[in-house]
């Protein structure tokens, strides 16, 4: 009887760890096209946006499709947010690594549009704050031209933000494991925060720690700082041959 009882034991065991394996992977299969979906909305909504002409911006349909893709937007943000905390909360440090990658290379092109964006906000807040101060009857201008553009910086900082939100939160999920089972000291993780706010540098860091503490990305992070030193040279190489 004995036997028996301790062989139905095993058998209920291994049926409901299959059972959690399997239901495990179809959580991770439905995460996956969540962020997939996240980010072909994303580029959609803004294609939609940059293509649209005058005529169609100013028309009623222009305004609720924007409304759509912005409910759409958010829903999978939420989602995003929540399967990062689920991940979190199961220690799953892998799906944290993997999702940061995923959505760094992914968004990579909305990275450099909002850095592009960031510099022409400052260069022509610059530009437009000495023009103003030039001028003696504009001079009263110049107080609200500089908080138009302070405005216009925090807002796209804002919106980076909001689009990295669970890339952030799993990248802190990650300095925390670090620091906690290796020790990482206070100037490397304030180092680590801020080159997630560099483009390129922030996809070097996150495969560089997946590397260092979890002995993964070694082969994407050569490849990486290989392309961007070879796009670095032709940079340079096609600014010398056009001066």
């Amino acid at each position: 009887m004995n036997i028996e009882e301790d062989y139905k034991k095993e058998s209920y065991v291994k049926n409901d760890e299959s059972l959690y394996i399997g239901k495990s992977e179809n959580i991770n299969l439905i995460q996956w096209l969540i962020s997939i979906l996240y980010i072909i909305v994303l580029y959609g909504w803004a294609y939609f946006d940059i293509s649209a002409n005058e005529t169609m911006r100013e028309s009623s349909p222009f305004i609720l499709i924007n409304i759509v893709y912005f409910i759409i937007f958010l829903l999978l943000l939420i989602l995003q947010i929540k399967a990062v905390n689920s991940a979190i909360k199961m220690n799953d440090i892998d799906y944290c690594i993997n999702i940061c990658v995923f959505l760094k290379y992914s968004l990579f092109p909305f990275t450099l549009s909002v850095g592009l964006a960031l510099i022409v906000i400052v260069l022509g807040g610059m530009a437009g704050t000495v023009a103003f101060m030039v001028v003696p009857a504009t001079i009263f201008m110049t107080p609200l031209w500089i908080a138009a553009v302070c405005i216009a910086f925090v807002l796209v900082v804002f919106i980076y933000c909001i689009v990295f939100s669970p890339s952030f939160l799993a990248f802190k999920y990650i300095i925390s494991v670090a620091k906690k089972e290796y020790g990482m000291k206070e100037n490397k993780i304030l180092l680590h925060y801020l080159s997630q706010l560099v483009p390129v540098i922030d996809i070097i860091d996150i495969l560089y720690l997946s590397n260092k503490y979890r002995k993964r990305g070694r082969l994407l992070s050569i490849i990486t700082a290989a392309c961007v030193f070879i796009f670095v040279v032709i940079a340079i190489v096609a600014y010398i041959i056009r001066v």
